[in-house]
């Protein structure tokens, strides 16, 4: 049923915008989240991750700048874990 009433249809309208720009106020700058902090380690990686991360290049890749195949890493990786890792002990 249309409201035919102008003084009840601009009271409506008020309703409706009171509704829509009326938001409660943000929180206080004060209030932080909690959340849980992160582990990062900045201790170099040890062999295992080196290989798990050299297994985990996939073949199909183009090269990169240094024109080196990813199949290169992933099937001699046993070996460049080893080699790699050196350089991180030094």
């Amino acid at each position: 049923m249309p409201i035919t009433n102008i003084h009840r249809l601009l009271g409506r309208r008020a309703e409706f915008f009171k509704g829509q720009f009326n938001w409660p106020t943000a929180p206080a700058a004060s209030v932080r989240l909690s959340c849980p902090p992160w582990p990062v380690t900045t201790d170099p990686p040890n062999e295992a991750e080196v290989l798990k991360e050299l297994q985990l290049l996939k073949n199909y890749k183009s090269p990169g700048p240094d024109d080196l195949p990813p199949a290169l890493f992933e099937n001699g990786s046993d070996f460049l874990a080893k080699k790699l890792t050196v350089f991180t002990k030094v």
